[in-house]
């Protein structure tokens, strides 16, 4: 969740190769306000002053029109910290890097250890948000590939009032 506090660590690690190799790392945080305004000033900071590693912290959104900008330019963007998954498949592009999983690939992940458990029948709770029915739409997925079953699928309601928590308590589910 900290993507330029990991590449200090990455950064301090590196002295002794640094020694050993004669060569430097460096690091410098580019902030801008917007996505649209990302990928011109990746493109400014390798016109500038020549950085050719990008580790990218940015919604989805942004790599579309990064991903235009950057093609065919000696560089190398990692993404650190988005997770969706039509980044993988619309957007191919070999100046992109993906660090971390992709949803589907968590979700993957998750059931198959539920299966190996044998743990196939699954109580399935997702919140309101959008993220949420993304989280759940691959979750899904992941049981039908892996044949788990979903034996209920209820809303989860966040809050402290138990009325509202013994009206969405899952236990009470008759499957």
């Amino acid at each position: 969740e900290h993507p330029f506090a990991g590449a200090q660590v990455g950064i301090d690690e590196a002295q002794a190769l640094t020694r050993v190799l004669k060569i430097d790392f460096a690091l410098e945080r580019i902030t801008v306000k917007s996505a649209d305004e990302l990928a011109p000033a990746v493109l400014q900071a390798q016109q500038a002053r020549d950085i050719r590693f990008f580790i990218i912290d940015a919604p989805a959104e942004a790599f579309r029109p990064l991903a235009t900008a950057v093609r065919g330019r000696d560089l190398l963007l990692f993404n650190a910290t988005a997770p969706d998954d039509w980044l993988r498949r619309e957007l191919c592009a070999r100046e992109i890097v993906h660090t971390m999983p992709s949803l589907a690939m968590s979700m993957d992940a998750l059931t198959q250890y539920l299966v190996s458990r044998k743990w196939r029948d699954v109580l399935l709770l997702h919140g309101p948000l959008p993220a949420d029915a993304a989280t759940t739409k691959a979750f899904e997925a992941s049981a039908k590939k892996f044949a788990a079953r979903i034996v209920a699928k209820k809303e989860l309601k966040a809050g402290t009032d138990p009325r509202v928590r013994e009206q969405n308590n899952p236990l009470l589910l008759s499957a």
